[in-house]
């Protein structure tokens, strides 16, 4: 089941979350909107996942190239 960016938010809030990545953002929102609408419940930071940008458990993102389709 997917969460609404809110409920998301809450989630990440409840466990104590160092971060929020959003994925499978809806076709209605953009990926900021999401955010933003995430940021109405969690405070910490929040990422939506991008195509070619890796996130590790240490809390740093690095940016990677397109892997060939």
């Amino acid at each position: 089941m997917h969460h609404t960016p809110e409920d998301a938010g809450d989630t990440a809030r409840t466990a104590r979350a160092h971060r929020l990545i959003l994925t499978h953002i809806g076709r209605s929102l953009t990926p900021q909107e999401a955010v933003t609408r995430a940021s109405a419940r969690y405070n910490g930071p929040i990422d939506h996942a991008t195509l070619g940008t890796t996130y590790t458990s240490d809390h740093t993102t690095t940016t990677t190239t397109r892997p060939p389709d």
